[in-house]
Order: C-alpha cells, then sequence, then structure tokens
C-alpha cells in the first residue's frame, strides 16, 4: 500500500468522513447525498482495513450493481494501495452468486446442470402455458397472449425478492383475509346499502388475477426444471436458498469475508439483503457496512424499495450512522433546488438533509427553465444552446442532454448531428432495430423460406450483396410478367434478362443455393456463420462510419445463436427465425448497452443512465406532464404487500427520485426545457416538478421559435454520430489499456497483429471449433479433481465425468457433434483418472487466477497483465510447478520449444508468460521454477505424455521484453500498415477492407 497516497486523500476528508473512514468495527449506515465522495469514502476505507488490521485483502467483500461501479471502485481502489486491489473481492450481486456457485458447485445442482433461459425460452413457456390452461382474468378473448410479457416481467419481480410460488400464495391470502375483514368492507346505506364497495371488489379481483399469476408461475418454474434451464434471477434465489439450508456453506463465506460493503444499497432488492443479512449473521455486531441515498433509488421496477433500505436500522439498532451532506459537485443554487424537490411529502425528513456546496469558484447560477413553442423548436433550440456553450469554452464531454426514453435520446442527437456537433449516445439500443441488422434477418428468413417470394424479392436490394439496383429492377419486373418465381430468376435461367452485372447475379445464385443447403443440414451455428461469411456482412459492416456498434451488435446475434444451440442441440436456421420472430411478436428486444467511445463529444442518455456521472452543464429536455411524472403505467399486475408500491401516495415518487437524479448531475449549470405544443400540435402541460422548483432559484425564458425552412435545410446535412469506428485509435488505446494482455492475446499479435485487432480487441465474432469447446468441458473436469484436494474430498471417477457431461451438454454443440464427444471425452478421462490422477500432487490450486500485475512501458504507460494457470502445484517454501492441460495429439519437446519447422514456440512462451505472472504477482508470493505441459489425450499405444521444462527469471525476463514491445507497438500503432506476410491469412484479408 502506498501510506502516502493513502494520507494524501484521508487528509482531505471532512470530519464525517472520516469517521465513516475510522469506523472499521461494526455495523455502518451512511448516507451519501449526490457530489458527497462515496466512492471515495468506500475504497479509503477498505485501505484503512488494510493498514489497520491483519484482515487480507481477499477477507474484504464489497458489493455494488453494475459492472462500471466495479470497474470504477477497483481503479479508484488501485490508485490507492496498488496491486493488491486486485485482490480485494469487488462484485455485482450476480457477480458474486456466480463466483460461489463456480467455487461450490455441489450446493448449486440446478444451476450448474442447467444453462440461462433465453428470453425467447422464457415467452415460449408462458405462451404455452396461458394457451392451454383456463383462465379468466389474464387470457383476454380478443388477445389471449397480450399479458405475456407481463407476466413474464412479474415472475422475474418477485423473483428478485425471493418470492417463491408457494410463499407468493400465502401472501395472496393473507391479504385477501385482511381485505375482508375491513370494518367498512359494505356501503352501509343508500341505494347500493349492503353492496361490496368498488375498491374492495377491486382489490379482490386483483387478487385473483394475482392468483392465476401464480398458478402460470408454478407451471413455469416446472417447465425450467423439466428443460433444464434457469432464469438469471435464479442466481440470486438459488444462493439465498443455499444460505438458508447448508450451514457448512454459510459458515465458510462467513469465515472467509471478514468484512462485507455494500454500495448504493438503495437499490437492493429482497434477495439482495437478503445476502447480506446471512453473511452478516455471525457475529452480534457485524462487519457491515452499507452506504446509499433513498432520494437516488430509481430502480424500484428492479425490485428495489425504500423500505428495503429501511431494514438496516431496523436489523442493526446499534449501527453507527453518518450522514454525508458536504456536496463537492454542485453550487448550492442547485442542491436547494433539488432539495425542494425532495422534502415534499419525505418518509423520514433525516434522511434527507439539506447538502452544503463545498464547490469553489463557480459562479451561482440560476435553475433556466426555457419554454419552447414546440417539440422541434425545443430540440432545435437546446441544439444551438450547446453550441453557444462550445463557442463560449465548455468542453463537449463537460456537457449533457438527459432525457426521459431512449427515444428521445436519439431525436435530440439528431438536432446535433444537423448542426454539425459531436455526440455520444448512451441507450439501450434494440439490435432487432439495427437497419443492417435487419438486412440480415432478411436474408435469413428468404433462405429458411425460399417460397415467400417477397422475402426472396427484397433481398435483391440489400446492398451488401452487391446486386446492381437497376439489375433488381430488371429482374422483379421480368418475375412477374413472366408469372415466374423470382427465386427460379435468381438461381437459373437469366441470360435473356437485359443486366448490367449478370455476374453478380449469377454469384447470388449459386451462394444462396449453397444457403438453402446448408440451412436443412447444418446445426444453427454453422449455417449462421457459413451465411455471415460468404454474404460478405462482416466485411460490410467493417466499412461502416460506425462499425465498431455494428461489430458488437453482430456479436449479440451471435450469442443468441449461441443460445439456442446450448438449450437445443438439434436447432437449424429456421429455429433460429422462428426464434427472432418470438421476440419481434412480443415487442421484445435484445438489448445493445451503447457506450462512450468519444471523450470529446456531448453525452445524450436517458436521466437512468446518468447516475453516477457528473457534468458542468446539464440540460433536462422535454420536462412534461406523462413525460417526467403521472406516466400511464403498463397494465400488468399489481403485487400484493410488501412487494407492490407502499408508499403513501406514491405514484409519483419514483419519478420525483429520477429527477433529482438528473439536475444534480449538474456542477454549475441546470438547464430544464419543455415545449407548449407536442410533436401532434396538442398543448401539453408543464410536469408538476418544474412548478415546484423554488422561484426564487429560477430563471425562466421563453424558447425561439424556428422556421421550418431553416429546419429542413438542416435535416439534409449529414450528421455526426460519434460512435467511431473500429480504426479510432484513442479509443482502441483506452480498451487496450483496460483489458491488458493474456498469454493468448500476446501469441496472436506475434502470429499477426491484426488477428490480434480482430480476436482481441475487437473481438469480431468466432466459432470455436468442436475440439476447443471439448477442451472447455474437458478443464471443468480436471478442475473438478483439483478442487475435491482443495475441499478435502475423495474425487471418483463418477464425479469427473459427470462434471465433464454437465459442462459439455452446456456448449453450443450440435446432436451429433455432442454425441461424438461424450464418447472421446468418458473414454479419455476414464484411462487419465486410472493411469494420470493417483501421481498428482494433493497439495495444488486449480485455475489459479492472477490479475492486477503490471509491467511499466519506457513511455511510462502501466499494462494489465492476467492470465489464468490450470495448476499449480507446491513443491517447497513457495516454489511451485506450473501445469498447462493439452487436449489433442501430443506435441513432441522440440515442437514445444519451437525448434521445428511447424512450431513458433507459442507454448514454451505461455510457460514464460506464467513465470512473469506469478512474480509480479502478491509480491512474488510464489517462485514458478517448473513449467508442465501435460497431454491429457494418451498415444495410440495408451500412453500419456508429459513435458517437463526448468522455467527461470530468464525465461521471465524474456518473455517480458516481447511483451513490453507488443504493448509499445499497439500503444503506437506501428503495425497499422503492415501484414503479417501469409497470403492465406483471413485476418491481413479483413484489414484490407477498413477505410484507413
Amino acid at each position: 500500500m502506498s501510506k502516502g497516497e493513502f494520507r494524501k486523500l484521508y487528509s482531505q476528508l471532512n470530519v464525517q468522513q472520516k469517521k465513516a473512514v475510522d469506523t472499521i468495527e461494526g455495523p455502518v449506515m451512511v448516507i451519501a447525498g449526490p457530489g458527497t465522495g462515496k466512492t471515495s469514502i468506500l475504497t479509503l476505507r477498505i485501505a484503512n482495513i488494510l493498514e489497520k488490521t491483519d484482515t487480507p485483502a481477499n477477507g474484504i467483500l464489497a458489493l455494488t450493481f453494475t459492472e462500471s461501479a466495479v470497474f470504477s471502485m477497483r481503479q479508484k481502489l488501485f490508485s490507492i494501495i496498488g496491486s493488491s486491489a486486485y485482490r480485494v473481492n469487488i462484485f455485482t450481486f450476480h457477480g458474486f452468486a456466480n463466483e460461489i456457485i463456480g467455487k461450490f458447485p455441489e450446493y448449486f445442482p440446478r444451476i450448474i446442470g442447467g444453462t440461462v433461459a433465453t428470453d425467447v425460452d422464457k415467452i415460449s413457456i408462458v405462451e404455452n402455458v396461458v394457451l392451454q390452461e383456463n383462465f379468466e382474468y389474464i387470457k383476454p378473448f380478443g388477445d389471449s397472449l397480450y399479458y405475456v410479457r407481463s407476466i413474464i416481467k412479474s415472475i422475474s419481480d418477485l423473483k428478485r425478492d425471493g418470492v417463491l410460488p408457494n410463499e407468493f400464495s400465502k401472501l395472496l391470502s393473507k391479504e385477501e383475509k385482511s381485505i375482508r375483514n375491513s370494518d367498512d368492507l359494505y356501503h352501509e346505506k343508500g341505494r347500493y346499502k349492503g353492496d361490496m364497495k368498488t375498491v374492495y371488489k377491486e382489490a379482490l379481483r386483483n387478487i385473483e388475477k394475482n392468483r392465476e399469476l401464480m398458478r402460470v408461475y408454478e407451471k413455469y418454474e416446472g417447465k425450467l426444471l423439466e428443460k433444464r434451464l434457469f432464469d438469471y434471477d435464479d442466481m440470486l434465489v438459488e444462493l439465498v436458498s443455499a444460505l438458508k439450508k447448508e450451514s457448512d456453506l454459510l459458515r465458510s463465506l462467513q469465515e472467509e469475508y471478514l468484512y462485507v460493503l455494500a454500495d448504493e444499497h438503495q437499490d437492493a432488492n429482497n434477495s439482495q439483503n437478503a445476502i447480506l443479512e446471512f453473511l452478516a449473521d455471525y457475529h452480534d455486531n457485524p462487519n457491515l457496512f452499507i452506504v446509499g441515498d433513498e432520494k437516488q433509488a430509481i430502480y424500484r421496477f428492479q425490485g428495489a424499495s425504500l423500505e428495503n433500505f429501511l431494514y438496516f436500522k431496523e436489523k442493526f439498532k446499534n449501527a453507527e450512522l453518518v450522514f454525508l451532506d458536504h456536496n463537492y459537485r454542485s453550487t448550492q443554487k442547485i442542491l436547494d433546488a433539488s432539495h425542494a424537490l425532495m422534502t415534499i411529502d419525505a418518509p423520514d425528513p433525516k434522511l434527507r438533509p439539506r447538502l452544503i456546496s463545498k464547490k469553489r469558484g463557480a459562479e451561482e447560477k440560476h435553475i433556466e427553465i426555457i419554454e419552447y413553442p414546440s417539440r422541434a423548436d425545443e430540440e432545435e433550440g437546446v441544439a444551438k444552446s450547446i453550441g453557444a456553450n462550445i463557442k463560449a469554452g465548455i468542453l463537449p464531454e463537460e456537457i449533457a442532454v438527459l432525457v426521459r426514453t431512449n427515444n428521445e435520446a436519439r431525436s435530440i442527437g439528431r438536432a446535433l448531428g444537423q448542426i454539425g456537433i459531436s455526440y455520444s449516445l448512451y441507450t439501450d439500443d434494440d439490435v432487432l432495430e439495427d437497419e443492417d441488422i435487419q438486412k440480415l434477418m432478411i436474408l435469413f428468413g428468404a433462405v429458411v423460406a425460399p417460397h415467400d417470394d417477397s422475402l426472396v424479392a427484397k433481398i435483391l436490394l440489400i446492398d451488401f450483396l452487391k446486386i446492381h439496383p437497376i439489375d433488381a429492377v430488371v429482374l422483379l419486373r421480368s418475375a412477374r410478367d413472366l408469372r415466374k418465381r423470382p427465386l427460379d430468376l435468381i438461381t437459373g435461367d437469366n441470360a435473356g434478362l437485359s443486366l448490367r452485372d449478370s455476374e453478380a447475379l449469377s454469384q447470388l445464385g449459386d451462394k444462396f443455393t449453397k444457403w438453402m443447403v446448408t440451412a436443412n443440414n447444418d446445426n444453427v451455428l454453422d449455417s449462421f456463420v457459413r451465411i455471415v461469411e460468404d454474404s460478405g456482412f462482416a466485411e460490410y459492416l467493417l466499412t461502416k462510419v460506425n462499425s465498431l456498434e455494428k461489430i458488437e451488435k453482430l456479436s449479440l446475434i451471435y450469442e443468441e445463436v449461441k443460445s439456442l444451440m446450448t438449450n437445443n442441440k438439434k436447432a437449424k436456421l429456421n429455429d433460429f427465425v422462428s426464434s427472432i420472430e418470438i421476440l419481434l411478436r412480443h415487442g421484445a428486444s435484445i438489448n445493445f448497452p451503447g457506450r462512450k467511445t468519444n471523450t470529446d463529444s456531448v453525452s445524450v442518455m436517458t436521466a437512468h443512465k446518468s447516475k453516477g456521472l457528473e457534468f458542468k452543464h446539464v440540460y433536462v429536455v422535454n420536462v412534461a406532464d406523462k413525460v417526467w411524472g403521472n406516466r400511464r403505467g403498463m397494465s400488468g399486475f399489481k403485487l400484493p404487500y410488501p412487494l407492490g408500491d407502499t408508499e403513501k401516495d406514491g405514484k409519483n415518487d419514483d419519478e420525483r427520485r429520477l429527477f433529482y437524479v438528473a439536475i444534480t448531475r449538474a456542477k454549475e449549470n441546470v438547464t430544464i426545457t419543455f415545449a407548449k405544443t407536442g410533436a401532434d400540435g396538442k398543448d401539453v402541460l408543464t410536469s408538476q416538478f418544474v412548478e415546484e422548483l423554488p422561484e426564487e432559484l429560477v430563471l425562466r425564458k421563453v424558447g425561439e421559435s424556428f422556421s421550418t425552412k431553416e429546419r429542413m435545410l438542416r435535416i439534409n446535412k449529414t450528421f455526426d454520430k460519434k460512435e467511431k469506428t473500429l480504426w479510432d485509435r484513442k479509443y482502441l488505446r483506452q480498451i487496450f489499456l483496460e483489458q491488458g494482455l493474456n498469454a493468448t492475446a500476446l501469441n496472436n499479435y506475434l502470429d499477426c497483429p491484426w488477428k490480434y485487432f480482430f480476436r482481441n480487441l475487437v473481438r469480431l465474432p468466432d466459432v470455436p471449433a468442436k475440439h476447443q469447446l471439448y477442451g472447455t468441458a474437458i478443464h471443468a473436469g480436471l478442475k473438478y479433481l483439483g478442487d475435491s484436494f482443495r475441499d478435502g474430498k475423495k474425487a471418483s471417477l463418477d464425479g469427473l465425468l459427470s462434471v465433464y457431461d454437465k459442462n459439455l451438454k452446456r456448449l453450443p454443440l450440435d446432436e451429433q457433434e455432442l454425441k461424438e464427444s461424450l464418447k472421446k471425452g468418458e473414454k479419455i478421462l476414464k484411462a487419465y483418472f486410472e493411469k494420470r490422477f493417483p501421481d498428482w500432487s494433493k497439495d495444488i490450486f486449480s485455475e489459479y487466477s492472477v490479475s492486477g500485475v503490471f509491467i511499466d512501458l519506457p513511455e511510462g504507460e502501466s499494462i494489465l497483465l492476467r492470465g489464468r494457470l490450470d495448476k499449480v502445484e507446491m513443491i517447497n517454501q513457495g516454489e511451485v510447478s506450473v501445469v498447462d492441460y493439452k487436449t489433442g495429439k501430443a506435441k513432441s519437446r522440440n515442437d514445444i520449444l519451437g525448434e521445428t519447422k511447424s512450431s513458433n514456440g507459442d507454448i514454451k512462451r505461455q510457460l514464460n508468460f506464467y513465470r512473469l505472472l506469478l512474480e509480479l504477482h502478491d509480491e512474488g508470493k510464489y517462485e514458478m521454477v517448473e513449467g508442465v505441459i501435460d497431454f491429457i489425450e494418451p498415444n495410440e499405444k495408451g500412453k500419456f505424455s508429459l513435458e517437463r521444462f526448468d522455467i527461470s527469471h530468464s525465461d521471465a525476463l524474456s518473455v517480458k521484453e516481447e511483451t513490453i514491445k507488443t504493448a509499445t507497438e499497439i500503444l503506437g500503432f506501428s503495425f497499422w500498415e503492415n501484414t503479417c506476410g501469409k497470403s492465406d491469412c483471413e485476418f491481413c484479408k479483413l484489414k484490407s477492407v477498413l477505410i484507413l
């Protein structure tokens, strides 16, 4: 730890912040408003624990809600304590569940033995249940499947709150009993005397509707088990269940994690709270630290509520309460305006202290409220205002436009682009709405349904297939005139047609015929890749201006195909097309989380996305009624107490919190805009939140009206949506510095820089070969053997084969590939278990992870190195042997060393890299003196090959030099104009299509 850095940062804390950092024993609850430095408090507290106690870094557990928060916390911690930050356990709640399930698989048979249900799986199961059963409320006559998405969402909400079907049933019965015991259940006079009051009738009707939901929930769970599937939410449900039932598991975790910290606790749901309670239950006065701000609880739709945040006060009555009320982000006017919003109907004023600005040097400006004549005027006015601010010297990256919905973000983005302002969108785009993905889906649809003339006709107009547009028109007109099908002319005789590029049409016809054959005979994964490659789609995406975004969207589609293949070993391309149709039918999506790829552009995002960020000038736009506040809710299910909205008159509480989050992102300026009339020309009411702002803190203006002619001229301009291209060097440097290098990435670069570029940096979708998937399952089986030693258990052949089988079935292999791999793997593992396993050392680590080690470059950059070692065997007094498993045919010693014509020394370099990792890891705790290549498959004579190599410090220095040279070339892009020189290199060919 850098004591100097810690003391420097600690000295800058205020009294309350120091109290939060110094109170390291016992339960602590910190109320941390926006801009009060909560991330600094968390990281400095961890550093303080390590400084003042003998707790090892891996004895600390910090939990938060997003991967970006995990990264930010670890990065900040690294700046204080160095590489030890990578040994501190920092996870999202789901990441933590995944970690525990991986370490203790025996307690989670449902998860380990199953696969994650896709959205299509969920929709299909619920559809079938609804259609096959009789329901009065959730199966409307006009649209039997109307409630399908609401059912899935409600089941997810129930699971997040840890409520299983039987518990849901009890809650409903309890609520019904409460209603029927009401003193004023019936009218006591008037024409309706003796009748049940309407409010209670509606409440009982809602209970019956929820009982139908419960029936679906029960059958849904049964179908998941039958199909060996589980929900993403089930990871937390299963972890809570295991902690409740398995005392050995619970005690093991309580002894491992001596200090537990939870960030953004206001967003925790019941399942997440249960995990914290179990971990803290070992002591009466547990070392549990939570930090949050109920004013920023904007994720109630994810199961969070004020009650979940306040439970801490009741659970640990002697907890130390710390209020952070010094804000270092915003001016006092911004803080006072936001505070006024949150004092209206405050449930507990003590939890909402007035924040005091400690910001220095900023001018105190009123919050600007601008009313524009129309929505079009508002968008143009905001864009012009931003342009003026940039000209006045505010950096684009210090400006953000916050909206309520994704569609508004895109619309504002267009307005900015039309006047030449660079912007980045942070939106959860639907991949299926991407115009290029839609073209690919049309092509897939035509391949699996060649009898559909409309689909076949459409592919002629798809640009990446390179059919001349006039030829497309000629062919389609000729098909109509000759009364032939378009497919007949594409794949048959079109010699009589007057075509500009008959060769292109002929090539498409040949390819289309092959695609139809592969779609009907090959598995979905092979068909998908074959069509993407043969059609030139991937190369086409590389030529797009926003190619990085396009490639990432293609990767998400590829992941959907892999998931389908995993859950349905017989799946063909037609099954994938059908699954996409199911998503579209129910308005479901494949989310693409937009991310900022340009550091010098205006940020446009939803208010939800802005959580945790800050900007000099914030624009909150379209602040109209029913947009911000009084939103029309989706007609779904109203869950019973304590699952539903339990706050008094809580209709707008969530919206109020969201608006509070939006305006507290600002450091110096807030501009709130709205329009008198909407896009439909109708009058629009202003949001009530605008009217609730104190008049002495706001400055009201009337926005400019812009002529339609002027606006239309601008619409035709090319706008710049700075999503960045693949070759944006600044962004690629950022990616490289974040992900660093492992042995595989280093070997790929040395083989061909563009292989590294596309596989490791950009991560172009790449289908793993069958032997690679087989190797993944083999490694899982061998990990079971090593873990058995660690846990003091006896490994068995049955256990080994069971782990292998389960892991293999969770991989995207078709039925025949699975059958062949099962047969081959079981035979090999049986022989290995009998002949090699008895010689294993008992003092080992399996899948030993090394991260958080760095090497310095001459230019001053530090490069992250990481790796996962298959097996580490203890020899004596810190000396270790590192074993790397290899499947496939055994290689000779000279092959491994790279001393034959057909070898390149990659395997030996990998061992050297492991030595380098261990020298830099944990202050050189383990010295690797030997590297072993363990070939898992026996030769024809049934003998196993095992090659041992002495690995020395000079080997580590050798690979360190290669790593430094490689990292320097990547950061400097010195490989940019070069190729690897191999004429058949697929990656150099891909490079040739880039617009450099």
